[in-house]
């Protein structure tokens, strides 16, 4: 049986273009020099993508965010 345990800390950027009536356009994973994600486990930066999609964004300019999840 596999160890299912995630072991791995650090950080995970999540870009998200939000429109102007506050929805998410697309969201998606960022990795450079400025944004450095150090979790590299796939199924950690899907989740962490799926929270940023489906949080509430309050209404405005469209717009791009980057959140991080630590």
């Amino acid at each position: 049986m596999p160890d299912l345990t995630v072991n791995e800390t650090g950080q995970v950027y999540v870009e998200v273009h939000v429109s102007a009536d506050g929805t998410v356009i697309e969201a998606r994973v960022v990795n450079n020099s400025k944004y450095p994600t150090t979790i590299t486990n796939s199924r950690i930066q899907a989740e962490c993508v799926a929270k940023a999609k489906t949080a509430i964004y309050k209404k405005g300019k469209e717009e791009l965010r980057i959140i991080v999840f630590k």
